[in-house]
């Protein structure tokens, strides 16, 4: 949601033209500005929406098979949702946990590991993963040119 659901960021005819199926909501626990305002959370459960909020559950993330999104938390409404065909949702990408064996070795993938924090990728066997956060990481079979020419900078230890 737009501004940290304030109430003219999200108005009722923004959220029936987006007619979203969920609503994330980045916002900081007891803020000065009152976000997300209730007149924001009415518009959104009239319009059914399923409703994440980081000031009440923490960092959300989702998830989708291409058939059912579920999330890592419990949101406002239900935790798995079946996804609707008429929506068009990305291509699931799995996490470095379910791409990785029993070692922690990545399983037969090809590309590089970006580091969406610093912006860095490396060789899948680049000694620094191992450092690297979770959340952090995602696998990508884009070119070395693709990746910089997107503000990615070569590791300085493995030098992809």
């Amino acid at each position: 949601m737009g501004h940290h659901g304030s109430s003219s960021s999200s108005s009722d005819a923004f959220v029936k033209a987006m007619s979203p199926t969920y609503a994330f909501i980045s916002v900081g626990k007891g803020n000065s500005y009152g976000h997300p305002t209730n007149k924001t959370i009415d518009t959104l459960k009239k319009n059914k929406c399923e409703i994440f909020r980081t000031d009440q559950q923490g960092e959300v993330t989702m998830y989708s098979d291409g058939k059912k999104a579920w999330s890592n938390t419990n949101a406002t409404v239900t935790s798995v949702a079946t996804v609707e065909k008429e929506k068009t949702y990305s291509t699931y990408k799995p996490t470095i946990k379910e791409k990785t064996s029993n070692k922690g070795e990545l399983q037969n993938q090809k590309g590089y590991l970006l580091n969406l924090k610093s912006l860095k990728f490396h060789t899948l066997d680049c000694s620094c993963i191992k450092n690297m956060n979770e959340k952090n990481k995602e696998i990508s079979d884009k070119s070395r040119e693709e990746l910089i020419s997107e503000g990615y900078t070569p590791c300085g230890i493995c030098n992809p």
